[in-house]
């Protein structure tokens, strides 16, 4: 092996993200959106549901968030430092529409890092979801939008690798949708 090697090519990791799930706490990585997030929350679907702006303008700095803007730093802090990943639970997407739920995932993540492209086109928001469509050899139809199974892989590894992979659930499967 060569002597520049990364580091990670040579060190095995012990620290909280080198778990199994048999030995991972029932909890780890979960982060319950607090009383005053869920109202700063509401208060922005309230604005965008008013003033509705193209999800790609939408930024945090321009929102009042601070309850938020906490929760995501310490999903930050798991995901460097802890398990590798968080599960936000509760977002009040019961109460808005499917565009303000998903503007509001995406001022979230944004408070994260950086958002890059999910496809070759520039999408930065993808929905994966049975349209009914059959993957077929050439066709250019993703799994991700029939009903078959995906196999392990990397999201946009066409471009440098993101630092972060965000998924945001609005209605679970009926059947499937393991991860």
């Amino acid at each position: 092996m060569a002597s520049d090697a990364p580091l990670m090519l040579r060190e095995i990791e012990n620290g909280p993200i080198a778990w199994t799930s048999d030995k991972l706490p029932t909890e780890a990585g979960l982060i319950r959106v607090s009383e005053a997030a869920r109202d700063e929350l509401l208060a922005t679907a309230d604005c965008l549901e008013t003033n509705p702006l193209p999800l790609l303008s939408l930024r945090p700095v321009d929102f009042e968030m601070v309850a938020c803007r906490d929760m995501m730093l310490r999903a930050k802090e798991v995901l460097e430092n802890g398990v590798g990943f968080v599960v936000i639970d509760r977002l009040p997407i019961d109460e808005i529409s499917h565009d303000t739920a998903t503007a509001l995932d995406w001022l979230l993540v944004n408070m994260l890092g950086q958002t890059v492209a999910q496809k070759w086109n520039g999408s930065m928001v993808y929905d994966v979801r049975d349209t009914g469509q059959k993957r077929e050899p050439g066709n250019g139809i993703r799994s991700s939008i029939t009903n078959e199974g995906q196999g392990y892989h990397t999201d946009n590894a066409f471009n440098l690798p993101p630092d972060y992979v965000t998924l945001f659930c609005l209605r679970p499967a009926k059947e499937g949708g393991v991860n």
